[in-house]
């Protein structure tokens, strides 16, 4: 469910979903829970496949992680769900109708997905 406003009954409905393991989508990241009680942050890429590399999905991910940080902070209902799960950040290529996953951020590492980055040259 997208949010722009994080108050008000559509957050509020927002968050039961979330609470059950649906996705939130907020400025360009889509948060949800997993079912291994995990929080999974998908921040969408903002540079076509070819063209990404390891700059370039490090700014994507500080800018995710940014979004996400603003959410915990402007609202404790969200704080409040997230706390003491432990948050994966993936990068990922949002085609409309469904996504890839092109890198992960584990301990400041990219680790990129089978297959990215598609070219080594990108600049």
């Amino acid at each position: 469910m997208r949010v722009t406003d994080l108050a008000g009954q559509r957050y509020e409905m927002a968050l039961e979903r979330f609470r059950l393991g649906e996705s939130v989508q907020y400025e360009h990241i889509s948060v949800r829970v997993t079912s291994k009680d995990t929080i999974e942050c998908c921040i969408a890429a903002s540079w076509q496949p070819r063209s990404i590399n390891e700059d370039r999905a490090r700014q994507d991910f500080a800018s995710g992680i940014a979004a996400f940080e603003h959410l915990l902070r402007q609202s404790p209902q969200f704080a409040g769900i997230v706390e003491d799960r432990p948050v994966s950040f993936e990068l990922i290529q949002d085609y409309g109708t469904g996504g890839v996953k092109v890198a992960e951020l584990v301990h400041d590492r990219v680790i990129w997905a089978p297959g990215f980055p598609l070219d080594e040259h990108a600049g």
